[in-house]
């Protein structure tokens, strides 16, 4: 059921912002292909990624991803606002000296 609801979201993204870069990885004992309720465990150990990214222009960006405690995450990062919270943070770490 997990990788319906990642397949839904990616293809519901894939609508909006076009094709992402969808990426699989899978750590031993684990195979990609082999898509049995091993598939699951191994989701929740953290031995098999699933996840997708887009990219916009503006260096934003969109994830999909299946987290270790089985839920379906939706994230998006401005590249602006990213730029500007790590300069504060690292005024402030400055400040602190």
């Amino acid at each position: 059921k997990i990788l319906l609801e990642y397949n839904a979201m990616v293809a519901d993204m894939t609508r909006v912002y076009g094709d992402g870069k969808g990426t699989y990885k899978y750590t031993s004992p684990y195979k990609e292909g082999e898509e049995d309720g091993d598939t699951f465990i191994g989701l929740q150990a953290g031995k098999i990624d699933y996840h997708t990214l887009w990219v916009d222009a503006n260096s934003n960006s969109v994830e999909v991803r299946i987290s270790t405690n089985m839920t379906v995450d939706l994230n998006y990062q401005d590249d602006k606002l990213t730029t500007e919270a790590i300069a504060k943070q690292n005024a402030k770490d400055k400040s602190d000296l």
